[in-house]
């Protein structure tokens, strides 16, 4: 057996390539278990209490009030658990544009105001 980088390399790739295809047959065995299990380690809450929140925001996202259906594939809701990643307190269910948008400004207030007057400025422009 060459003990060479590209060995090892290719080797990894295999490993990783059979992982995802082991973990993705186990979720779709059991997704149930897969979601709590993986709600439960990020956030500390449940499947249920994620689907009680989503009925208390009735179904919406928390900042721009699109509603959000459930997922055909997962049977789950399309709203992201956002959460304060200083405390690791939940502060509502976000649609994942705005989820992704809150994150890329690393939930820093000043720099969306900032990004959002920018914005402001373009549009009257053109």
């Amino acid at each position: 057996m060459a003990d060479t980088a590209e060995y090892r390399q290719k080797n990894r790739a295999r490993i990783r390539t059979y992982m995802k295809k082991y973990i993705a047959g186990r979720t779709e065995q059991d997704p149930e278990y897969h979601r709590n299990r993986a709600l439960k380690q990020k956030y500390g809450v449940t499947v249920l209490q994620v689907m009680e929140m989503a009925e208390a925001q009735e179904h919406k996202c928390a900042l721009c009030f699109r509603v959000c259906g459930v997922s055909e594939r997962s049977g789950y809701h399309k709203l992201c658990v956002d959460h304060n990643h200083a405390t690791g307190e939940i502060r509502g269910l976000l649609c994942h544009f705005c989820n992704s948008l809150l994150g890329r400004f690393n939930d820093n207030a000043a720099q969306i105001t900032e990004w959002a007057a920018r914005i402001a400025q373009y549009l009257e422009r053109r």
